[in-house]
């Protein structure tokens, strides 16, 4: 079963357990629970654990749980922008005067306003006689049908991609490099379900890696 979406403004619906809808979004209940597997048959685990939290300058922040297979907890944070995008957010630890400073960085993918995020970070510059041009940006890349085990869903792929430009003006030869992780996002399950992190070389691909849902348990 395959279902679309448009891109009209969102409006909140909040349940008594701070689930709901936001716009076009499921908004996952507390205990909500993914389950992926990866490339490298190892299992990934995404559990809601609050949600409608203001963090880090964003107000509808959902706290979760990551797990994977073998390894240690970690707290991650998403976020649905007042215009549909998505946001996913890595908390910052910063040593002030002797005291520790809690900030977020967010990478926010424009899935429903389909637009390109230019982040800071470009380059420009001469280096050892090679002309680098550095960009890193957020991008909206397509409607796509994903399938999974538990159902086939159209999805918003987003990409968010540091792309390296070398020119060698000695030698005359040029390349171009790209380190890349690309999210398939359904938002009627309120999350990604399909991720994959790729580098290739002059459009060549070197590495990939990529999970995709197995299992979702809402709450």
């Amino acid at each position: 079963m395959l279902c679309f979406y448009s891109c009209s403004q969102p409006t909140v619906t909040t349940l008594n357990d701070g689930s709901g809808t936001l716009g076009q979004w499921t908004v996952a209940g507390r205990g909500t629970s993914y389950v992926y597997l990866d490339s490298l048959q190892g299992i990934d685990t995404i559990r809601v654990l609050l949600n409608g939290q203001h963090l880090g300058g964003k107000q509808n922040v959902i706290v979760a749980v990551n797990v994977t297979q073998g390894g240690s907890p970690d707290t991650t944070w998403f976020n649905i922008e007042p215009n549909g995008d998505f946001s996913i957010g890595d908390r910052l630890e910063e040593d002030s005067d002797g005291f520790f400073v809690f900030d977020f960085n967010w990478n926010t993918f424009p899935v429903m306003s389909r637009t390109t995020i230019v982040l800071p970070g470009a380059v420009d510059t001469e280096i050892n006689e090679e002309h680098v041009i550095r960009s890193i940006t957020s991008s909206f890349v397509a409607v796509e049908p994903i399938q999974t085990p538990i159902g086939t869903y159209q999805t918003l792929h987003a990409r968010f991609a540091t792309v390296n430009d070398q020119i060698d003006s000695l030698e005359g030869f040029s390349f171009v490099d790209t380190t890349a992780t690309d999210y398939w996002f359904a938002p009627q399950l309120g999350m990604y379900i399909r991720e994959q992190a790729w580098t290739s070389e002059d459009n060549s691909l070197l590495t990939s890696i990529s999970a995709k849902l197995i299992q979702y348990f809402p709450r």
